[in-house]
Formats: C-alpha cells, sequence, structure tokens
C-alpha cells in the first residue's frame, strides 16, 4: 500500500538532497545550538563591540519546493503512468518530465508505511511495526514516534523550509489523539508548521472531524462537501498564503488523501446501482 507516495518521495527528496549537497550540507546533528553573542561586552554599550541579533536560518541557495503526495491503498500497477488501468494523465506529465521508480519498499500496512516514509527509517526503528490502534507495549511497537528520528519536515524545518501536512494522520497514538493532548505526537509536534486534516485510519467524506493544528474544525454546511476537495483546497490555499509571505523560502507540503482507502458511494449512486441490477 502507498507506493505510489513512497516512489514520489524517493524522487523528491533526492532532489532536495542534491540541492543541500551543492551548499556544504545541514550540520549533522540537530537542532542547532543556541545562539551566543561572539563579541566583546563591555561595562556600557560604547565599550562593546556592535550587537548581533541571532539570524533565521536560510535554505540553501536554489533549495526546491517539495511536494509528497501519499495515495492511500493504491497500487504500483494501478495507475496508467505504470501500465495500471485507471487514467492518470496528472501523474504521465510528472513521470515525463522526471524519473520514475520501479524497485520500492512497503510494510503493507497504513501506521507502518506512513512512519518510515516520513522519517526514513525502517518502520520498527520507529516503534510502528503495526498500526496505531494495535500498538504494543514491546519494543517496535509502541506507535510512539521517539524523537531521536526526526521526521523529514523536522529536518526540513530546522534548515529553513516552511512545512505543511494535509490529510491523514495515522501516526499520532490513540490515547493523544483527543483534543487534551498532550500534543508532542500530533503532526504539529513532528516538524511540521501547519497541519489541515485528522487522526486516525479512516474517516466520513461527507461529515469529517477535521482538526486545524490544534483546534477542531466546525462541520461544512454545503451540501455538495467531499473532504478529499476540500484537502486539496487547503493545500493550494497554503502554499499560495505562505509564498506570498515569504516568497523567497522554501516549501514542504505533504498530501495525504484518503478517497482511494475503500469503497465510498453517495446513496443517490447506490440506490441507482441496485436498482439497475438483474
Amino acid at each position: 500500500m502507498n507506493v505510489l507516495g513512497s516512489m514520489l518521495a524517493v524522487s523528491l527528496l533526492a532532489l532536495a538532497s542534491a540541492a543541500f549537497a551543492q551548499t556544504g550540507g545541514t550540520p549533522s546533528v540537530l537542532p542547532r545550538p543556541d545562539f551566543h553573542f561572539q563579541g566583546n561586552v563591555g561595562r556600557t554599550w560604547r565599550d562593546s563591540d556592535p550587537a548581533q541579533f541571532p539570524q533565521p536560518v536560510q535554505a540553501p541557495k536554489g533549495a526546491p519546493n517539495i511536494v509528497l503526495i501519499l495515495i492511500d491503498d493504491a497500487g504500483f500497477g494501478q495507475f496508467g503512468t505504470f501500465g495500471g488501468g485507471v487514467p492518470s494523465p496528472t501523474m504521465d506529465r510528472l513521470a515525463a518530465e522526471g524519473l520514475r521508480f520501479n524497485r520500492f519498499h512497503t510494510t503493507a500496512l497504513c501506521s507502518p508505511t506512513r512512519a518510515a516514509l516520513i522519517t526514513g527509517r525502517n518502520h520498527h526503528s520507529v516503534a510502528s511495526g503495526v498500526i496505531a490502534e494495535a500498538a504494543t507495549g514491546y519494543d517496535g511497537y509502541t506507535g510512539i514516534i521517539p524523537r531521536s528520528a526526526g521526521t523529514i519536515a523536522e529536518v526540513l524545518r530546522q534548515n529553513g523550509y516552511m512545512t505543511a501536512w494535509i490529510g491523514k494522520n495515522h501516526n499520532t497514538p490513540t490515547w493523544e489523539a483527543s483534543l487534551a493532548g498532550p500534543f508532542d505526537h500530533w503532526a504539529n509536534g513532528l516538524g511540521f508548521d501547519y497541519f489541515y486534516g485528522f487522526n486516525g485510519g479512516d474517516m466520513n467524506h461527507w461529515n469529517p472531524v477535521l482538526f486545524e493544528n490544534r483546534n477542531l474544525v466546525p462541520a461544512s454546511t454545503d451540501p455538495n462537501y467531499y473532504l478529499t476537495t476540500d484537502l486539496a483546497d487547503h493545500a493550494i490555499a497554503w502554499v499560495r498564503k505562505v509564498r506570498t509571505i515569504s516568497p523567497d523560502r522554501p516549501f514542504f507540503l505533504y498530501v495525504a488523501p484518503t478517497g482511494s482507502r475503500s469503497s465510498r458511494a453517495s446513496s443517490t449512486w447506490v440506490g441507482t446501482s441496485t436498482a439497475r441490477k438483474p
């Protein structure tokens, strides 16, 4: 499952790695040490070196924007881009401009695949050997991603990137997923400046329970509301907003829709389909 997202991650992160390599790379240890004034401080400001305020970390020149799309329960061969029967013209265009990878690893489970993808580590190494709801008190299976395993977003954020997670979050322990917190393992605590989506493995696509960062989102009153469309709109809006405010800073956008996860159909379609059965 989620193999398309894995392949996109490999290609996009390869671009990011190349950009960092050209500028000397990122520190081997994060976070960076706290700022300390290196000049001389005398009895008064007249006897002291000029003040030097700590400067924001800037991404390497030419660092690329990264969009990582993780499609739930989608197999490698389902889409036309890789020989499948589902037309995928947008992915066809992207593939024609880049690279297609056909060797990949997937854990065949939701939380583990996602944990491996966003940390770049084996899922057992980040305590995600099984889905969050089935976590156990054994090493590799607690469902609690350790602080020592920084996510892609955390590394990029500490190197000058703006970061956002839109969509499904199945990497927060179930006992920490309420409004009471704690919030250390919510998306905002995993290196993402902005989060819009839901916590858990699945969600109603017409009346979802959503969070914006840590705040519960009021239910939509739009009779034509659909979750995938809402997620796409928020992803686009976030990019436009941050690029308008900070056009010189690169961004990392992780989008995890779930429209392909399981069979979904409106009551109208189901009724029509049933009526046509012989």
